[in-house]
């Protein structure tokens, strides 16, 4: 259970959850939790949320080859970093 859990994470890694509106505010309570968040999408274009910055768009497939559509396999990264303001410049990519 996420809620259950403490301030004690470095990193919380995301994916898939910007689909469905009702995930929206899960995005504020990653960083109650932990300092940095990652968020991976395959679905949602043009994200925009006052913590997150885009990253990037990287080419992605699951394997055993599950046909999905091609569009679907560009995956765009975003980064939250508590205590970060709104409009700071984003973090380089590793």
């Amino acid at each position: 259970d996420f809620f259950a859990e403490a301030d004690r994470f470095d990193l919380i890694l995301v994916a898939d959850v910007l689909y469905d509106r009702e995930n929206l505010p899960l995005l504020d309570q990653f960083l109650t939790r932990g300092q940095q968040a990652l968020v991976a999408d395959s679905r949602v274009r043009a994200f925009r949320h006052p913590l997150y910055q885009p990253l990037e768009m990287l080419k992605a497939l699951t394997l055993p080859d599950l046909a999905e559509p091609h569009e679907f396999r560009n995956v765009s990264l975003y980064h939250a970093q508590r205590g970060r303001a709104a409009f700071s410049q984003p973090i380089q990519p590793l």
